[in-house]
């Protein structure tokens, strides 16, 4: 258990350091027009919000996340092991749910996002496992 703590936590680390980075440099860099037609507060504001979600709200959010599914997975292997035949039920319908998943992602990012927004957000909001799914939009 302490081990998946420290693990978790210097994932997190490592992400907030990533994501801080990717978001510092290309500022201190920006050309001085940047700076005068952007209020400072926006900018803080931009910085605060990403600071609260990466280090106050995400961790909840995965450790709530990997609760739920070592939950149902000791559930479902339980169930399987009791019974064989729930496998015969249970694939079919994770198949048929990750087809509707998949066309469902491609018909709400045509509706949602206009097609340049598509390409740059698709890698933030799509899992990687549909990634290949949607790649010919």
């Amino acid at each position: 258990m302490v081990v998946d703590c420290l693990v978790v936590a210097l994932g997190f680390i490592t992400a907030s350091r990533t994501l801080h980075k990717g978001a510092l440099y290309p500022l201190f860099r920006a050309p001085m027009a940047f700076f005068d037609t952007t209020p400072v507060g926006r900018i803080l504001n931009y910085f605060s919000t990403d600071l609260d979600t990466a280090d106050g709200a995400l961790p909840l959010d995965v450790q709530l996340w990997f609760i739920s599914m070592t939950s149902l997975l000791s559930t479902v292997i339980t169930i399987a092991f009791a019974k064989p035949v729930f496998l015969g039920i249970v694939l079919p319908i994770l198949v048929v749910n990750m087809i509707i998943q998949v066309k469902w992602l491609k018909t709400n990012f045509k509706a949602v996002l206009p097609r340049s927004a598509m390409h740059s957000c698709r890698k933030m909001f799509v899992p990687p496992y549909l990634q290949l799914a949607t790649s010919e939009m």
